[in-house]
């Protein structure tokens, strides 16, 4: 029989068409950038385009670009005799996260659902109602210090700005003004099954978000993502308490991802993503390499699951969410993307470079070839993994930083710096 093809959608797919192509299924990619490793995963990747307008430095996909990249893949596969795909799995960059688009055989939360959690007056009043904590919100224009505009309808956090440093500018339908609180920003991998008794949701693990600084100098845009963390069964439960009762009231299906700031030791929802979430690469420990600290990227059984939870209902059991989590080894990763710190041109040498350290450094989403730099624009990723053993995540933080900027190195044509006799964090990945 022919295994099932999957098309994967979004920003940038590489680590959904790894972790579908691990799961046993031909993948074609839809995206933005057509990074080499994405392709490689890939039998057939089509581009996708940005959508014009907008406000600076947000990134959206022009839906009409899907809807032409989809039908484009269903033609390919009746050319080759491929069965028709299983349906369209979204990850990152589309306004509403697709709940425009349900004409396309999307695999996840129902439309209208999604609609709920990209209305601000909607979702907000929600989690009044069941009594979810969240910080305070206003959905008029406040201009105060203190407070930050934003916008459910966006992703990445590249919309998130200090709400006395803008100038008042008609929004779309998801702009919404939050108090800024002091806490840690956290996000929840898991996998929701709606079902005939309203649903539960099967906890991946808890994450720490990284932040890089966008053009105002404040640190709110998406940088990268540590976990899973360790958790005491008091946590466990409560994080468990909270997921079941957001699955149940949202109707959540499949991977998804919850962000959240942990503030006193309480815990305020800040949104909901109904897609697979860059913590994706968190989980399923997929290829480890013992030399250099990395892996190749998600595990199998991530997509199958999801499948599963949207088709049937069924959430993931304890023995594969334990195995995703790394188990009794208790591996902590890594990811951070890679920025250009200046503008210019991405040389042919320097994508040399860049594949020559990729094992090393543990690079991924890598340039397919030459390409412009703009400063402050993601290029690549990096990720590591460390064992509970030696890792911690503010280890872990010091490791990505240092890769990085070895990363950042290899991206400008200049001559090789001194050699850092430095040796590096201790890493180590059990056999």
């Amino acid at each position: 029989m022919s295994a099932p093809v999957l098309v994967v959608a979004g920003l940038s797919v590489r680590a959904l068409a790894q972790a579908a192509r691990r799961d046993g299924c031909e993948v074609i990619g839809l995206d933005l950038f057509g990074d080499a490793d994405t392709r490689a995963a890939c039998r057939h990747w089509l581009p996708l385009a940005r959508a014009t307008g907008g406000e600076p430095g947000v990134w959206q996909i022009d839906p009409a670009s899907l809807r032409a990249a989809w039908a484009e893949a269903l033609r390919g596969c009746a050319a080759q005799g491929l069965p028709a795909p299983l349906g369209l799995l979204l990850g990152s960059g589309f306004a509403r996260e697709g709940a425009d688009l349900a004409d396309l055989p999307v695999l996840g939360s129902a439309a209208a659902d999604i609609a709920v959690l990209r209305d601000p007056a909607r979702f907000f009043g929600a989690l009044k109602a069941l009594g979810i904590e969240h910080p305070p919100v206003s959905l008029r224009p406040v201009n105060t210090p203190g407070w930050l505009r934003k916008d459910l309808a966006a992703c990445g956090g590249a919309h998130v700005q200090p709400a006395d440093g803008v100038a008042a500018a008609p929004g779309g339908p998801g702009l919404y003004w939050q108090q800024r609180l002091l806490g840690e920003a956290m996000s929840l991998t898991l996998v929701a099954a709606a079902g005939e008794d309203g649903g539960r949701a099967a906890l991946l693990g808890l994450n720490r978000l990284l932040t890089h600084a966008g053009p105002d100098g404040a640190s709110h845009g998406h940088g990268g993502v540590i976990g899973p963390l360790p958790w005491t069964a008091g946590s466990q439960a409560q994080l468990q308490t909270l997921a079941d009762r957001l699955v149940r009231r949202f109707r959540l299906r499949g991977l998804v991802g919850i962000d959240l700031l942990l503030v006193a030791g309480r815990w305020q929802v800040l949104e909901i993503n109904p897609r697979p979430t860059a913590s994706l690469v968190l989980y399923g420990a997929g290829e480890p390499d013992h030399a250099a600290g990395t892996w190749a990227g998600p595990g199998a059984g991530l997509v199958q699951a999801h499948l599963r939870a949207c088709r049937d209902g069924a959430p993931p059991d304890a023995l594969a969410l334990a195995a995703w989590r790394g188990g009794a080894q208790g591996r902590l990763r890594g990811c951070e993307l890679v920025r250009s710190p200046v503008d210019g041109l991405l040389s042919a040498a320097g994508v040399a470079r860049l594949q020559a350290q990729a094992a090393t450094l543990g690079l991924h989403d890598l340039p397919a070839g030459p390409q412009p730099l703009h400063a402050g624009a993601p290029v690549c990723s990096v990720q590591v993994v460390a064992t509970s053993a030696h890792g911690d995540a503010a280890l872990v933080r010091r490791l990505l930083e240092r890769r990085v900027a070895a990363a950042q190195a290899l991206l400008i044509d200049a001559p090789p710096a001194a050699q850092d006799e430095t040796p590096d964090l201790p890493i180590e990945i059990p056999a």
